[in-house]
Order: structure tokens, then sequence, then C-alpha cells
């Protein structure tokens, strides 16, 4: 199984990046950072709050449960696509 973090989904929606959701948030830059680059641990019910709370949307908007033989097959053109019609490129997720 695999649970993804949708977190640079919901921030290319919105065309924020990284340091305004911590500003805006209050979270720090690096735990956002591990949220986006999904190197996190965990993630607190106060931090998932927060974010939902900020981006508008819902837990199950920004966590997905993809069983691993769906993962390993998984296409990720559309999400590339995604980035593109939010003006997102790739150095930018970075910011």
């Amino acid at each position: 199984m695999m649970i993804v973090f949708n977190l640079r989904v919901e921030m290319a929606k919105r065309k924020i990046n990284m340091q305004q959701l911590s500003d805006i948030t209050g979270i720090r830059r690096a735990t956002i950072s591990a949220y986006f680059n999904e190197t996190y641990k965990m993630i607190g019910k106060e931090h998932l709050d927060i974010l939902c709370r900020v981006l508008q949307c819902t837990p199950t908007d920004l966590i997905q449960y993809i069983p691993d033989d769906e993962y390993e097959s998984q296409d990720f053109t559309e999400l590339a696509k995604a980035y593109k019609e939010y003006g997102y490129d790739t150095e930018d997720t970075n910011k």
C-alpha cells in the first residue's frame, strides 16, 4: 500500500509556494518541505487542520491511498499536466 500526501497538488491549484504556505500557516518551512516532498514520518492533526483551512480542502483531498500494484503502474503524466495548467514548472516547486 502507498499513502500519498497530495500537498503539492493542492498548492499548485492555488499557485502558492512553500515559503508562502509556511508564512500563512506558521508551519516551519522545513516541515512544509517534508510534507511537499513526502519525506515526513508523520503529520499531526493540528497541521492537517491548518493546511485544510488555509488551502480550503479536506483531508481526503490531501491524503490518498493507492494500493501497491496501482502505484507501481501509475502514470504521472496527468500530474505533470496539472502543474503546467496551474502555471508551475518543476523548478517552481522548490521555492
